[in-house]
C-alpha cells in the first residue's frame, strides 16, 4: 500500500516540475521575440545646409536603420513637418532651430532631436556640408549615413515620319529619377520636363538629345545624337535658261582667197559647234574661229550653241 501511494506522489511530481519548465519556456520565447522587434531599429540624420538668395535651404539625409516610416518635425521652417526619407526644409532666418526625426519599424519607435544652426542670411552662398550636431537622442545610435541612391539617366528614341516630318518619341528608361529635364535643339518643342515626351524636327540631319535626370539629392546626364533622314526633300526647279545661236562674218580676200573670220554673239552658252563645208577647217569649237575658202561662190556657215541643257542652231549662206 505504501508503495502504491509512493508512485503516485512521484507521478505528481514530474507534472509539476514538467508544467513549470514549459511556462518558463514560453516566458523566453516571449521575450526573446520582443526583443527581436527592436533589434537594429535606430533614428539618425545628419543635414547639408545652402544659402542662396536670402533663405537657407537645408536637406536632411536620413541615416536611420531598420526604419519602415518617418516623421520629421522642424519648427520654424517651411515646411514645418514632413514623412519623406530626405526632405528638405527652408529657414528664412538666422538662429538655431530643433529637428526631430520619429522612425517606426519591427513594432518600436526610436526617436532623435538634433539642432541646426543657420547664419549668413543676409546674402551670399555659402554651403556647409554635412553639419552634425550633438542633440538628444532617445535611443538612437550615431551611425554613418545610409548611401546616396545613385541615379542612371537612359533613354532611346523612336522615329516615324508624319506629314513630312520626322516625330520622335523619347522612350525614358533612367533609374532612381524622379524629374527629368529634357534638351532637344532644332527640334518643336525645344525642351519639356515630361517623363516620355515626343519631338518633331521639319528637316533631315544630326540632333543632339540631352536628358537630366535626378531624384533631388543626385542628378546624371546624358546625350545622344539622333539622325533623320527619311524626309522627302522637295525638288526645286531651276528655270530653263533659253540659249541663242547668234552670229556675224567679216570677209577679207587676199591672193584670190576668202579668208571668213565668226563674230560669236550668242546668248547663255557656253560650248560651241560650228560646220563650214568646203573650207578650211571645216569644223570648229572655238568661240570666233576663222575659216578660208580658196574659191569663190555660195558657202553654208552653221552654228551649234548650248549650256548643257539647252541648244540653238543658227545658219548663214554666204556668197563670195
Amino acid at each position: 500500500m505504501k508503495s502504491k501511494y509512493f508512485t503516485l506522489a512521484l507521478i505528481g511530481l514530474l507534472l509539476a516540475f514538467q508544467s513549470c519548465e514549459k511556462e518558463n519556456q514560453e516566458d523566453y520565447q516571449l521575450e526573446s521575440v520582443n526583443a527581436r522587434s527592436s533589434f537594429g531599429l535606430t533614428a539618425n540624420f545628419v543635414t547639408s545646409v545652402r544659402i542662396f538668395n536670402n533663405q537657407a535651404f537645408v536637406t536632411f539625409f536620413n541615416a536611420s536603420r531598420a526604419a519602415r516610416t518617418f516623421e520629421w518635425s522642424f519648427p520654424g521652417a517651411a515646411p514645418e513637418s514632413s514623412t519623406l526619407r530626405n526632405p528638405q526644409a527652408v529657414y528664412t532666418q538666422n538662429g538655431t532651430f530643433n529637428v526631430t526625426l520619429v522612425t517606426t519599424g519591427r513594432g518600436a519607435t526610436k526617436s532623435i532631436t538634433k539642432q541646426v544652426v543657420i547664419t549668413g542670411i543676409e546674402g551670399g552662398d555659402e554651403i556647409v556640408d554635412d553639419q552634425e550636431n550633438d542633440g538628444i537622442d532617445q535611443g538612437g545610435d550615431d551611425n554613418v549615413p545610409e548611401e546616396v541612391v545613385q541615379v542612371s539617366a537612359r533613354f532611346f528614341a523612336s522615329v516615324r515620319l508624319v506629314n513630312n516630318q520626322a516625330q520622335v518619341t523619347l522612350n525614358n528608361r533612367s533609374e532612381n529619377a524622379t524629374n527629368f529635364q529634357w534638351s532637344f535643339p532644332g527640334g518643336t518643342p525645344s525642351s519639356s520636363n515630361l517623363e516620355n515626351p515626343v519631338v518633331t524636327f521639319p528637316r533631315n540631319g544630326t540632333f543632339a538629345i540631352t536628358l537630366v535626370a535626378s531624384n533631388g539629392d543626385v542628378s546624371d546626364t546624358v546625350t545622344q545624337n539622333i539622325s533623320i533622314n527619311n524626309i522627302p526633300e522637295e525638288e526645286v526647279e531651276e528655270p530653263v535658261v533659253d540659249v541663242r545661236a547668234r552670229f556675224f562674218v567679216s570677209i577679207r580676200r587676199s591672193n584670190g582667197q576668202f579668208q571668213v573670220t565668226m563674230r560669236n554673239r550668242s546668248t547663255n552658252a557656253t560650248d560651241f559647234q560650228w560646220s563650214f563645208p568646203g573650207g578650211s577647217p571645216e569644223t570648229s569649237t572655238e568661240e570666233n574661229p576663222t575659216v578660208t575658202y580658196t574659191e569663190g561662190g555660195s558657202k553654208t556657215i552653221t552654228l551649234v550653241a548650248s549650256n548643257g541643257d539647252v541648244t540653238s542652231t543658227r545658219t548663214v549662206r554666204l556668197s563670195l
